[in-house]
């Protein structure tokens, strides 16, 4: 009895096999693309305005974080929920000494920056209001989630920074 042979057709593997490559280098190409745009993306990156300058001064600066505590003074900031027409949210920043009286007569300025977005920064100087001690101003603080206020209060001689987190919705 005479065998039959049979034989595979494997023309379109070769094929498959042959762009494997081309297609790994065109995904890897994507993913490098999509990484790059993220990495410089506007507002993504977390570099500190004048980082060395302030590196250099850095004694300077501790110094100023703990005048506060040496003065005696402490701050409660609060930011309205809703913003106005102009996509802006009330700051209120409270200032007492450590008796809890009113520290009046400052001048006191805020930059505000959400975690997610530290390359998009809002200085705003407060205005001292009718009550002594509380200071108002506006600022385009329109994300959610995780913002860091800086303020920095000057009276006289005296200066200091105080550093909140504070977490708005809606």
């Amino acid at each position: 009895m005479a065998e039959r042979v049979t034989t595979k057709r494997t023309a379109g593997r070769g094929i498959l096999w042959a762009w494997t490559p081309v297609i790994l280098f065109a995904v890897q190409g994507v993913v490098l693309g999509a990484t790059v745009m993220l990495a410089t993306g506007r507002g993504l990156h977390a570099v500190e305005p004048d980082y060395y300058a302030r590196s250099l001064r850095w004694d300077e600066h501790a110094e100023t974080l703990r005048a506060a505590d040496r003065l005696g003074w402490s701050t409660m900031t609060q930011v309205a929920s809703l913003s106005d027409e102009a996509g802006e949210r009330e700051i209120r920043v409270t200032i007492v000494n450590a008796e809890g009286g009113p520290i009046a007569g400052a001048s006191v300025s805020a930059e505000a920056f959400h975690h997610a977005y530290a390359g998009d920064r809002a200085t705003v100087v407060l205005a001292e209001s009718d009550r002594a001690g509380v200071y108002v101003g506006h600022a385009p603080l329109g994300r959610r989630g995780l913002w860091e206020v800086r303020t920095r209060i000057e009276r006289g001689e005296d200066e200091c920074l105080t550093i909140q987190t504070i977490e708005l919705g809606g």
